[in-house]
């Protein structure tokens, strides 16, 4: 497969993605080892795949969930724009067969398509596309690089209005939390889930501190917004999941609609 690069555009995305570096690990120092975390989310993909067949990896980062995959018993092409990201992945799939890794943008590899997949992901890299690309690239993958009968996954963020809204709503759980926390002072009772409870609460709090400040610099799309865009889909199923993440899968018919 022979694509062509813009040098430009890679560099001004390769800051952006050290920017995001800086994010991830503020995030992480907030709320513990990231790649269990992420485990977490890679479990609930996993839970939406197929058995078997090819999988297009889109912005994989480092290539924790590609090898992931390939362990599964999937065939990898596992793609980011990050030559960094590239070359720790490669590490990382020494000696493992059924993988490749390759530094690429998403807009170049789903407009050059020289094969089809029977499933295709993107985890938390699509919000990093202007409108106009994220509609083309989307249209790309619908028509040309998913297999008719495979099933597209996409794992992304939403945008700070959505996170401002969350964060009214966790001060009023937290509120209703206190008050009976106050009240143990007096009758005894909730001194064992106290300090649990509310350790929970400020460590997601802290966490999305940092996607705010990240979602602040980028215009990522409220969930409306993202329902809209992702219409192109018929018949997909968006589940809301983290106050500013969600998962979207559609299955492509064996049939044009």
């Amino acid at each position: 497969m022979t694509l062509n690069h813009n040098g430009g555009r890679k560099q001004k995305y390769n800051e952006k993605h050290q920017s995001l570096e800086t994010l991830f690990n503020s995030i992480t120092q907030e709320t513990g080892n990231e790649e269990k975390a992420s485990s977490l989310f890679y479990s609930l993909i996993e839970r939406h795949l197929f058995t078997g067949g090819r999988v297009l990896d889109l912005g994989c980062g480092t290539g924790q969930f590609a090898v992931r995959l390939v362990s599964l018993g999937y065939d990898v092409v596992a793609v980011d724009i990050s030559g960094e990201s590239i070359q720790k992945a490669q590490k990382r799939s020494q000696g493992l067969q059924n993988i490749n890794f390759t530094q690429e943008s998403i807009e170049n590899i789903t407009e050059n398509c020289s094969q089809t997949f029977e499933h295709i992901i993107a985890v938390k890299s699509l919000h990093h596309l202007t409108l106009p690309m994220l509609n083309t690239v989307l249209m790309n993958i619908k028509d040309h690089c998913l297999t008719a009968g495979g099933r597209l996954l996409i794992l992304d963020v939403m945008s700070k209005e959505d996170m401002e809204e969350h964060r009214r709503s966790m001060a009023s759980v937290r509120s209703l939390i206190k008050w009976p926390v106050r009240m143990s002072r007096y009758l005894g009772l909730f001194n064992t889930l106290r300090y649990p409870i509310l350790r929970l609460l400020d460590r997601k709090v802290r966490a999305n501190k940092h996607w705010k400040q990240h979602l602040e610099k980028e215009e990522v799309p409220t969930m409306a917004q993202w329902c809209q865009i992702l219409s192109v889909f018929p018949n997909n199923v968006i589940i809301p999941l983290l106050p500013h993440l969600f998962l979207m899968y559609w299955d492509k018919p064996n049939k044009p609609q």
